[in-house]
């Protein structure tokens, strides 16, 4: 609603301000304006909340699956493909009844990539069917994809270089990282940009007030390539993923 957009909006400036006096804000800004990125970035803050869409119904499995929900009157997300994943903000009980409030779609990469603490535990898969791989999951197996040995081992090695990057950051905020670190994250934000977009294409309802235009998106600095296949589409193996039979296309 209009009250939450302007709480983000202060809590945005504040944070736009405190970039700009240690000197931090072209390096914290140089990708603005790209909602996927956004919406990774948002998953991270909120993880683990997050859900499940089951098939093609109006119904969610949240909370590792022990909980079934809808969407709250007042979420402004439109459901747009069957078993697709969502991160929500608030859980909310009416009567008999959960709803999810504040809900945006995800992707199976940027949830693996930046959701939660610690390594993603991977599973080797027999080879019948035509059906072997690896199974990359989390949240104790809750959530869970089938991909190939080759592209688990590069999203492990992107989210431990994430995570060290951020501890770091953490550590020394008004210090801009290295240029390794620097394309490093770069390739990382290449290939969540180019995952297919959240949800696979999901849309969101109109707002009832104008937007406010705070300028055009700053242009990248770095091209994103480098030495891991990482931009979105080069990663080989796709993702089939959760407990439904719906795809979770991946990169």
């Amino acid at each position: 609603n209009q009250t939450t957009m302007r709480l983000i909006r202060d809590q945005q400036n504040r944070l736009y301000t405190e970039c700009q006096e240690n000197k931090t804000d072209s390096f914290a800004n140089r990708h603005r304006g790209n909602f996927q990125l956004l919406t990774a970035v948002l998953c991270a803050g909120i993880f683990p909340n997050i859900a499940r869409r089951r098939g093609g119904s109006d119904f969610y499995e949240a909370q590792n699956g022990k909980v079934e929900a809808r969407l709250h009157g007042s979420s402004a997300y439109l459901p747009e493909k069957p078993d697709e994943w969502v991160f929500f903000q608030e859980l909310s009980q009416m009567e008999s009844t959960y709803r999810l409030k504040l809900v945006s779609p995800v992707t199976p990469l940027q949830m693996l990539v930046l959701g939660g603490q610690g390594p993603l535990q991977k599973e080797l898969t027999p080879k019948g069917n035509g059906k072997g791989g690896v199974v990359v999951s989390m949240l104790d197996g809750w959530v869970k994809f089938r991909t190939d040995e080759s592209t688990a081992d590069q999203v492990q090695k992107v989210r431990n270089s994430l995570q060290a990057a951020f501890q770091s950051f953490c550590a020394s905020p008004d210090q801009i990282p290295n240029t390794a670190t620097l394309q490093m994250l770069d390739q990382a934000v290449a290939a969540l940009s180019d995952a297919g977009g959240p949800g696979g294409g999901a849309m969101k309802r109109a707002a009832s007030w104008p937007a406010e235009d705070r300028g055009a998106p700053a242009q990248r600095t770095w091209s994103g390539k480098g030495s891991w296949k990482g931009n979105g589409n080069g990663f080989k193996g796709g993702w089939k993923g959760g407990k439904g039979k719906g795809k979770a296309n991946g990169w």
